[in-house]
């Protein structure tokens, strides 16, 4: 009788309540590895002597002190491991102490784990995800970036829309140019710096982005992307300077509108 009334009650309860909403989708995991596969030697990888098992354990348990490539399996976190080595052309001892690789003596380690959040960031929100910003799109097999040098001056006259007047250089830029979305903060004495920075990281000109004769204007897919991407490399800066300085057009460009190279020499 009792577990009748019971399968009654239930049955009632289960009938009148609205329908349980839908869990919220979980939150997408921090993946820095993905920005790095492309890059693996996998040569290398298979050469460890781990059996299958032990590579698919969770890399937490497998090694020590991990604290970004968390939540994956001991061979892909080898995989990152490797990707780093390659695309900077080091070896491990320049971020891990030999024998003592939980240590973070090290200054390069800590540093190696703020470019891995910061890929990550710049992939998934500059590029939906996709791989195309790696450890080798900057350092491209060094262990520091090549520097641009001196900045050439311009080979054809200055647009005069951005000609600033001694009055104006020390004005913000947005009261002196139209339309500036991201610069707007800067001194207008900047602004033709760093539109002339522009051209040359990408070897392009002005009407890349702009519409001669109408510099204000949106009409131009580049300009957004321009601006998109101004934000995600301060943010990046941010990330691993702690400033808005640092990672520039030309880190990654090298004078060149080309599709980013994700690979190492070696590909």
């Amino acid at each position: 009788m009792r577990r009748s009334l019971l399968a009654i009650l239930l049955a009632g309860c289960g009938s009148s309540a609205p329908p349980a909403a839908p869990p919220p989708p979980p939150k997408p995991a921090l993946d820095p590895v993905s920005a790095l596969e492309p890059n693996t030697d996998r040569e290398s990888l298979a050469k460890f002597d781990w059996s299958r098992e032990t590579a698919l354990s969770n890399a937490e348990k497998m090694f020590a002190n991990v604290m970004v490539q968390q939540g994956m399996t001991a061979e892909r976190f080898m995989i990152g491991m490797l990707a780093m080595r390659d695309s900077l052309g080091v070896e491990c001892k320049h971020c891990h102490v030999e024998r003592q690789y939980p240590s973070d003596n090290l200054e390069p380690k800590k540093m190696a784990r703020k470019m891995l959040v910061m890929t990550y960031h710049m992939n998934r929100e500059g590029f939906a995800g996709e791989a195309r910003v790696t450890c080798f799109t900057c350092h491209r097999g060094h262990n520091k970036p090549e520097e641009q040098g001196e900045m050439p001056k311009p080979t054809g006259p200055v647009p005069a829309a951005l000609t600033v007047t001694p009055e104006q250089e020390q004005q913000r830029a947005d009261k002196v140019f139209k339309n500036l979305q991201v610069l707007g903060g800067r001194r207008a004495v900047m602004i033709p710096r760093i539109m002339h920075a522009f051209t040359v990281s990408l070897g392009v000109q002005c009407t890349h982005c702009h519409v001669d004769g109408a510099w204000d204007k949106d009409d131009k897919a580049p300009k957004k992307r321009a601006r998109e991407m101004l934000i995600l490399t301060a943010r990046a800066n941010g990330i691993v300077y702690g400033t808005s300085q640092g990672i520039s057009c030309w880190t990654c460009h090298r004078g060149s509108l080309a599709k980013l190279p994700p690979r190492t020499p070696k590909d």
